[in-house]
Formats: structure tokens, C-alpha cells, sequence
């Protein structure tokens, strides 16, 4: 196998040394290294590696076909370009964290990666460096400390003034101190939890002891929510129970075509929309002759009487057992209803109806409202059997239906 051959570009930030000594640890060859003027890294770089020469440009080691890898470890605003042209010249990269410093420039790189098919890695040495944290590692895969539900981590810093080069103080340099030292602790909570990804809860950085120093950041917490756990173990799922009902399909015995079921449906379907025409100005009638508010008639009365095909079909499809059918029917109309607002709003020409709704129907919207949460409900608890044979649910929607049909009347 042919040895890896790589080179370095930037030895801004002193994680360079480990990256490199690392990779020359595992067997690879260090070809040469370049970095923009003279960094004051420099000196302890070349003295860990007094015979990897320093190369003339950049230029001459992305050209280089015998290097297949890049470490980035220059100025953090600048590691993005570097990865880019790297991928470009086809080569993998290595870069120390943090890899880029906005999401304009991670889309850049993402686009690259896609584009060229090369390797685009993150160094975080606190995980990948740190013997504790390795063992830590290997503890948690081997369940020795159970399943992982919260990490704690804090990375206190030295301010170290005197040594800190001038992009340490530049917020657009450094990218922030949660997308730079706080990059440590995140990686390690979606190592740890086994995510691949996580919601910001919370989010904060501040500059307390420097007020001569307006672009450092020397406070940040931030904190993570993952899914994973959740995937793990949710906490309800479906099961199978001894009352389970599987619904088989029905053998087609119909001698009639398509053609003509399909034409009987749609002579049935213009049958019942005349039918809701003169239920409707019937209803008109009766309120008018019979003093009772349109809103009792139309949720008591007319309400009613358009649900029986409605009432027939579920009664039909639970009788001949396909019980997805019938509730499927229940929920899909109720849905469908509320359309019929919108298209009631389109019809009527004086402004929004919602604005001319009284108060009788704004109580019958709450009451659909009340109801549906009691079906929810029982759709997550699946009670099996409650007072004479059905379900509680059942029960409490009869009741609220029933005490506001005889509230609504009882007001007139």
C-alpha cells in the first residue's frame, strides 16, 4: 500500500502540532508545509519539525500530485477557501476546528465535497487527542456507564493576552467563541448521544472582563437537544393486542363495469347535493316559522339530517368489518367540512364570514374543538371495553353532544 503523503497550509493556531505529529504516528509522511508570514507558532513548529521543509508557495503543494492530504490549521476565516482549493487540486482535507465560520462557507464546502467527491474532516483534538476522553469513548460503547442521556461541557480558557496573535481579538476572524471553542464541546455531545444532528435550545455570548477588546468573546453557553434518544425509545409505540382486527381485502365479485359503478356513484353524489339544497332552505323555513336562531337549526337540525349518508356508510363499513375504512371516512369528512367555511367565505360578499359569526356558532366550534381532543385522546389510549360495551370516549362525546344540544335549545 502506497504511503500517504500529506502537507500542512496555515500553522496559525498551535493545534497544527498534534494534527501533524498524529498523522506522522499513523504512518504517514509529512511532504512540507507553508503558512502566510510569520506567525508566532512558527518557531515551535519548525522545532517539532526541523526536517519537513517549508514549501515557496501554496501553490507548489496543492500541484503536487504525490500529497493526498491537507492540514488546515491557519487563520479560521480563511481554513474554507484553503478546503476548497485542497478539494479542488484533489486533495483530501484535514482541518482544525473550527472548519469554517459561517454557514455561507460550510454551503460552499458542502457544495464541493458533492462536486469533487473528496474528504472534508474536523480535527477536534479535545476528542480525538485527549485520553480521557477516549477512554470515555470507550466506556459508553461498551455500556459500562448505560445509555447517555446528557453531556456537561465546559472549556475554560487562558486569555494568555501577550501571546495571542491580533485575529484572536476579531470576531469575523475566529468566527465567535461558540463556533470556535464551543465547537469542541458540541461534537462531543453528538458523539456521545449518538446524533447526527441537534436543536439549539439556548444561546448566549457576552464580553464581560474586556471592554478594550470589543470583537472578543470571553462568555458563551449554548445548549443542544437531540432526537436520537427519542428515536431510541419513544415514548409510546403501536403494539398488536389479543382484540386486534386484521382487515383483508374483498374479493371482487361485482359483475358490473367500472364504468357503470363509477356513473351510479356520481348520479348518487348529485341526488345527495340536491337533497342538501332543500335541506338547507328548509332549515331557513323552520327557523323562521318556529322562532328558533338559525344556528340551533343548522348544528341541531340540518347538521344532522346531511350526516346520515355519512352515518349509513360508517355503519356499513363497520358492519362488514373494515374498520380503517369507517374511521378513515369519520376523520376524512370531518376534514373535508372544514372546507365548507372557506367556500362559504368565498360566497359571501359582505367581507370575511368569519368576522359575521355569532356567538351561538363560535360555541359549536368550541364544542368540535373539545370533541375532537376527546377522540385524540382515545386514539393514544385505545381503551378496550368501557360502560355498556364502549369505549369511554364514546361516552363523554354522547354527553358534551347531548348537553349542548339541550343547552342551545333551552336558550332558544
Amino acid at each position: 500500500m502506497t504511503r500517504l503523503r500529506f502537507a500542512a497550509i496555515g500553522i496559525d493556531h498551535r493545534h497544527v502540532y498534534g494534527m501533524a505529529a498524529n498523522m506522522e504516528a499513523a504512518g504517514a509522511e509529512f511532504a512540507g508545509w507553508w503558512t502566510e508570514g510569520q506567525p508566532n507558532t512558527e518557531p515551535g513548529f519548525v522545532k517539532r519539525f526541523p526536517s519537513v521543509p517549508k514549501a515557496e508557495s501554496p501553490e507548489a503543494l496543492l500541484d503536487d500530485p504525490s500529497i493526498g492530504l491537507i492540514l488546515l490549521s491557519g487563520i479560521p476565516r480563511d481554513r474554507a477557501a484553503w478546503a476548497v482549493k485542497a478539494m479542488q487540486a484533489g486533495k483530501d482535507v484535514m482541518s482544525d476546528k473550527p472548519g469554517c465560520t459561517t454557514m455561507a462557507q460550510l454551503d460552499t464546502i458542502k457544495a464541493t465535497v458533492a462536486a469533487t467527491g473528496r474528504i472534508w474532516s474536523v480535527d477536534f483534538s479535545e476528542r480525538f487527542e485527549v485520553p480521557a476522553v477516549t477512554r470515555a469513548a470507550e466506556l459508553v460503547a461498551e455500556g459500562a456507564i448505560g445509555r447517555v442521556v446528557q453531556t456537561l461541557g465546559l472549556g475554560p480558557h487562558r486569555l494568555n493576552r501577550d501571546t495571542r496573535p491580533g485575529w484572536f481579538f476579531d470576531r469575523a476572524a475566529y468566527g465567535g467563541i461558540l463556533t470556535d471553542i464551543a465547537s469542541h464541546q458540541i461534537d462531543q455531545f453528538l458523539f456521545f448521544t449518538g446524533s447526527t444532528d441537534a436543536e439549539v435550545t439556548m444561546a448566549s455570548v457576552a464580553n464581560y472582563a474586556n471592554p478594550d477588546d470589543p470583537g472578543l468573546q470571553d462568555f458563551g453557553e449554548i445548549g443542544l437537544r437531540s432526537a436520537h434518544t427519542i428515536r431510541q425509545e419513544p415514548m409510546w409505540q403501536p403494539k398488536e393486542t389479543p382484540g386486534l382486527r386484521v382487515e383483508e381485502d374483498d374479493v371482487e365479485n361485482d359483475p358490473r363495469s367500472t364504468a357503470l359503478l363509477a356513473s351510479l356513484f356520481a348520479g348518487l353524489v348529485l341526488i345527495v347535493g340536491a337533497c342538501g339544497y332543500v335541506v338547507g332552505e328548509s332549515g331557513l323555513a323552520l327557523s323562521g316559522q318556529l322562532g328558533i336562531s338559525q344556528g340551533v337549526v343548522g348544528a341541531l337540525g340540518t347538521a344532522v339530517v346531511t350526516s346520515l349518508p355519512e352515518l349509513v356508510t360508517t355503519i356499513a363499513a363497520v358492519r362488514r368489518g373494515a374498520l380503517q375504512l369507517a374511521i378513515g371516512g369519520i376523520i376524512g369528512g370531518n376534514m373535508f367540512d372544514a372546507l365548507f367555511v372557506s367556500a362559504s367565505d368565498v360566497a359571501y360578499r359582505d367581507g370575511s364570514i368569519y368576522h359575521a359569526i355569532g356567538e351561538r356558532s363560535l360555541f359549536w366550534m368550541a364544542l368540535v374543538c373539545l370533541m375532537t381532543a376527546v377522540l385524540l385522546l382515545g386514539l393514544l389510549r385505545r381503551e378496550k371495553q368501557g360502560p355498556g360495551g364502549i369505549g369511554w370516549e364514546s361516552v363523554i362525546l354522547l354527553a358534551l353532544w347531548l348537553g349542548a344540544a339541550v343547552l342551545q335549545v333551552a336558550l332558544g
